[in-house]
């Protein structure tokens, strides 16, 4: 019989999987937590503090081992190529054949191959979860600690399954027109997206949004849909929340977030440390991980005052680093524009990506027009006099006129000046990038 003896051990649940699939392991993460108590659960991000040790691969593994109740693995093709996953594997698999052997789940990704070279072999049993929502997922999990004689030790119960899911959308709902026409496709869309994270898909969908001018039914296309969804009793959903920051009956924009986040935080029943609008936000972010819940936000407008700092964060596939590419214009968004100032800087996080340019060349090129007007204007001085055509003539009276717009004729000298206030040494700016020091690269990236 299955050590029943929880109590005794620290986790209750221990979660064993590739990084190829950790957006799904996360919902099914926050799903156990709401149920067993988050320091119930072993995953990883849940202990960032306590990982960053020497000689972690020996203390991990361990846990696994000796310190939970419930092992869980989710299986696939690069589960047996990953370093961590033999580590933990090679505690976990010693469990085959022991007294113990229940203590390990074992999940699939749609992958009927060979797994012998892990210990496991044809006859044994697993759950595919492709396809399958994170909490349904973790259910199951959940439903086989307590078959193992497992207690739950926290005080957050299962929903209950048969109760109507709290909803508020009454903040729109006004707006829903008697019909909607035209907007077949946006309607599909946001239907297809609300069937993706039902059905757990990775990359998970978490944030939809919808970016146009004002009277191009932004609110009436959200607004028709979650009635259609509330008539049809909220499918799928164990919570659904719409605010908008307008005043309320107007569409005068209200002038701070904190009615909304006073208001999300008692629907949703949480509780926080402090009573600052950080400490609220993350609470609402926790609680709406722990479940299948929708919340609509209509009227989203970013303001960011000069020397303030912004922070885009969000799970795996949630849409950062393309945010960041629209804003900086590496590629060019599906839909609406953006307006940039003549002049922006952005620091790549790819340190050796300049390494073949002198230090001076990389802080020019910072002014992505004024560069490639030098590059272009070098390549057509570098012709033969007698090859010069009058279109070659043309273009170089037009790049001297980008040059000298953008100030390339100080363009050393002013990029120096940055350098130096930023503490890179004269003696830098004519070696290579690659001859720097990590800490030298980040300055000449700044300037």
């Amino acid at each position: 019989m299955p050590d029943t003896s929880a109590a005794l051990k620290r986790f209750d649940v221990a979660l064993s999987f590739p990084g190829e699939h950790r957006a799904f392991v996360e919902g099914v993460a926050a799903r156990l937590s709401a149920v067993l108590g988050k320091e119930q659960v072993l995953y990883d991000k849940y202990y960032e503090a306590e990982f960053a040790r020497i000689n972690l691969n020996v203390y991990l593994p361990k846990l696994y081992r000796t310190q939970s109740e419930l092992i869980v693995v989710f299986l696939c093709p690069e589960y047996q190529q990953k370093q961590w996953c033999k580590l933990e594997w090679r505690h976990i698999g010693s469990l085959i054949a022991s007294i113990d052997e229940g203590k390990i789940m074992l999940f699939r990704y749609g992958y009927e191959g060979d797994f012998s070279e892990l210990g496991i072999l044809p006859g044994d049993g697993t759950i595919d979860f492709k396809g399958r929502s994170p909490e349904d997922i973790a259910d199951r999990i959940v439903e086989r600690f307590k078959i193992n004689g497992g207690q739950i030790r926290g005080d957050g119960p299962l929903p209950d399954e048969t109760a109507p899911p709290p909803v508020d959308i009454s903040r729109i709902d006004r707006y829903a027109p008697a019909e909607l026409i035209g907007r077949e496709a946006e309607t599909k869309l946001i239907e297809d997206t609300w069937a993706k994270a039902v059905a757990g898909e990775t990359p998970r969908a978490r944030v939809m949004a919808f970016v146009a001018l004002g009277g191009e039914g932004k609110t009436a296309l959200v607004a028709k849909w979650a009635v259609a969804m509330a008539g049809k009793g909220w499918p799928d959903a164990e919570a659904a929340f719409a605010w908008s920051f307008y005043s309320q009956g107007t569409k005068e924009r209200a002038t701070s977030a904190d009615a909304f986040l006073d208001w999300a935080v008692d629907k949703l029943g949480v509780k926080t440390a402090t009573i600052s609008a950080h400490a609220k936000g993350e609470a609402i972010a926790e609680a709406m991980m722990r479940r299948r819940a929708l919340l609509v936000l209509d009227g989203v407008e970013l303001d960011v005052a000069a020397g303030e700092l912004v922070a885009v964060l969000g799970p795996n596939g949630a849409g950062k680093s393309t945010l960041l590419r629209i804003l900086t214009g590496e590629i060019e968004p599906g839909k609406g524009s953006v307006t940039r100032p003549k002049k922006f800087g952005v620091l790549q996080q790819d340190q050796f990506a300049f390494d073949q340019f002198r230090v001076i060349h990389t802080v020019i090129m910072g002014n992505a027009p004024l560069w490639k007007a030098l590059a272009e204007r070098d390549i057509l001085y570098a012709k033969p006099h007698e090859e010069l055509t009058d279109e070659d003539g043309m273009r170089l009276g037009e790049l001297e006129g980008v040059v000298g717009d953008e100030g390339g004729y100080t363009a050393e000298t002013d990029a120096a000046v940055l350098m130096d206030g930023l503490g890179v040494d004269a003696s830098l700016h004519e070696r290579r990038m690659s001859e720097l020091q990590g800490g030298q690269k980040v300055r000449v990236l700044l300037a």
